[in-house]
């Protein structure tokens, strides 16, 4: 998911400690299939109305392995976590010099020891690799 959603590797990945009352827990995977699910808006629950609406995509994503936090209570947009919560931050293969030195700026402003992780190519398997920073 790093070519579509973190700006070609140069964004951030967030690893967090799940505990029962995060918003996070709430996440959900991600359903791949070739077809696309059918619904009936009048007759089928509203919680499969969400959940064949947001949780499907066609399976040639299936790489991806996507989760998708859905809490209707929390709203659309960006949300707050715990602190505590987080454990690592991965920065992507080409993320900048100074977008890396961004971010760990304002980690360390929590005074806690986050993994900090960078991502890089290799080039003889073709995969990404995780090395602590």
């Amino acid at each position: 998911m790093w070519s579509h959603y973190a700006s070609s590797h140069s964004g951030i990945c967030l690893k967090f400690r799940l505990r029962p009352e995060s918003w996070i827990t709430s996440a959900r995977k991600v359903l791949y299939s070739a077809d696309r699910p059918t619904m009936n808006i009048i007759s089928d629950p509203s919680e499969e109305i969400q959940r064949k609406s947001i949780l499907f995509k066609a399976d040639f994503w299936a790489y991806e392995d996507e989760w998708r936090v859905i809490n209707p209570a929390l709203g659309a947009g960006s949300h707050d976590f715990d602190p505590n919560d987080l454990v690592d931050i991965i920065f992507g293969k080409n993320i900048s010099a100074d977008h890396k030195s961004e971010i760990i700026k304002l980690a360390s402003k929590y005074g806690k020891n986050f993994e900090l992780i960078q991502a890089s190519i290799d080039d003889v398997h073709y995969r990404l690799n995780f090395d602590p920073i």
